[in-house]
């Protein structure tokens, strides 16, 4: 029997199996990026996946 975990993304739900979550966190802060589309919000530190090179 599969479980479904589900989240609200832009007022649409959306769920997948819980077995493939790795884990839930708050919404940190976002750091925005000079020059990007308007549809970029920017970055989030992810504690767990590495950094981004500069």
């Amino acid at each position: 029997m599969t479980q479904p975990v589900s989240f609200l993304l832009s007022n649409e739900e959306y769920g997948v199996e819980v077995l493939k979550v790795r884990g839930v966190i708050r919404m940190p802060d976002i750091t925005r990026i000079p020059t990007t589309p308007d549809y970029v919000d920017g970055i989030i530190n992810l504690p767990g996946t590495g950094s981004i090179p500069p």
